[in-house]
């Protein structure tokens, strides 16, 4: 028998198993009815539960409210309570300030009567003052009558001449005085101008006099003589120069100066004859200081120079470095500056100390200058612009 081949013939079945087939569908029908119920009122169930959760939650809700409902009247509740008290702090207060009232009005009281009394006392006083100012008009009347007769006694009586003078009220003293303490004045102000100028002058000369003798003092150098030696001639220079040029100003300046100032005022007064003094301690002072700026410039320079070997003596000095000034910053200006004003200005920064020790020299003589001449307008015509 060939399996494959062949049909395979199955059993009709039989006619129970149809109906038994066909009571299986309807009791299927009826559980899928079943099942879709069962599903709705699942679906009932979880519409219910969502119900539920809102009433549980709105129920929560609700107690909270309910929660701070009873705290607000329980607030509600302490502010009446403290309303009260201060309702009665009030009341207390009032009944205090009633007392106060009654106690006040009887003050009031008492004062219209010391009052009363006040100007029943006034009234009398206004009438003994009537009564004084009546007698003290009588009274001055007097006085006034007895002042006439006695300025009329004092006008009688002849007036003595007397005359009491200070030396100081002498027109000729307090005008000679006075002139004296100008000249005072001015001898206070201008040695401290001569003695800077002097100092500028002779630290100026020294410093560049071992500056152009460099070559020389390389060549001393180089031929042996020690730095001593070398140092020594030129402090015997400036030192004979500082102490010369010292005595020669002292003793002249002593001389002329006073007798210039004699001359001038003996147009004016009638003074004694002039005596000179020379003052030891203000010759001692210059003396030390014009050492002090010739020498001790001298020594410093040598010392700087000295310093060095004597081949790099003799060769000339190296100029100072120069360097950008801060005009050169400023194009505007630098371009439009000429060539000889452009180098002026790099010198002027370059050589700082030179520029300013030029500046305060002239400036220290042309004030010696100004000041001398106008001292000589200030008094050259005085006799006859007085008289």
């Amino acid at each position: 028998m060939n399996l494959l081949s062949d049909e395979i013939q199955l059993p009709t079945p039989p006619l129970d198993l149809t109906a038994a087939k066909t009571e299986i569908e309807d009791q299927f029908t009826l559980i899928k009815a079943a099942v879709e119920q069962i599903n709705s009122g699942v679906a009932q169930i979880q519409s219910y539960q969502v119900q539920l959760d809102d009433g549980r939650r709105q129920l929560k809700a609700a107690k909270k409210q309910i929660k701070e409902a009873e705290a607000e009247i329980a607030d509600g509740f302490q502010k009446i309570e403290d309303g009260l008290k201060e309702w009665e702090k009030g009341m207390r207060e009032f009944s205090k300030g009633e007392a106060e009232l009654l106690d006040g009005e009887a003050e009031l009281a008492e004062a219209e009567l010391e009052l009363a009394d006040g100007w029943k006392e006034y009234n009398d006083g206004l009438e003994e003052y009537e009564e004084g100012y009546q007698e003290f008009l009588t009274e001055i009347a007097d006085a006034e009558e007895k002042i006439a007769d006695a300025e009329e006694e004092i006008a009688d009586i002849e007036e003595p001449d007397s005359y009491i003078l200070g030396r100081e009220t002498n027109v000729g003293y307090a005008c000679m005085e006075n002139d004296s303490s100008i000249v005072n004045g001015i001898a206070n102000v201008f040695p401290v101008f001569f003695y800077a100028v002097a100092a500028l002058v002779c630290m100026t000369t020294m410093n560049r006099m071992i500056e152009e003798q460099r070559t020389q003092i390389g060549v001393l150098k180089a031929l042996g003589y020690s730095e001593f030696s070398i140092m020594g001639k030129y402090l015997f220079y400036s030192g004979t120069a500082a102490i010369s040029g010292c005595l020669v100003g002292y003793f002249f300046g002593t001389w002329f100066f006073p007798y210039v100032l004699w001359i001038a005022y003996s147009t004016m007064y009638d003074v004694a004859d002039i005596v000179y003094v020379f003052d030891g301690a203000v010759l001692a002072f210059s003396l030390i200081v014009s050492i002090l700026c010739s020498m001790g410039v001298t020594f410093i320079s040598c010392k700087n120079e000295l310093s060095e070997v004597a081949a790099e003596l003799m060769r000339p000095k190296a100029p100072k470095a120069g360097k950008r000034i801060f005009l050169e910053y400023i194009p505007f200006i630098w371009k439009r500056m000429k060539f000889l004003h452009k180098v002026s200005y790099r010198n002027v920064f370059r050589y700082k100390r030179r520029f300013f020790m030029m500046v305060i020299g002239i400036s220290g003589c042309t004030a010696l200058l100004v000041t001398g001449f106008r001292v000589q307008d200030s008094i050259a015509n005085i006799a006859n612009d007085q008289y």
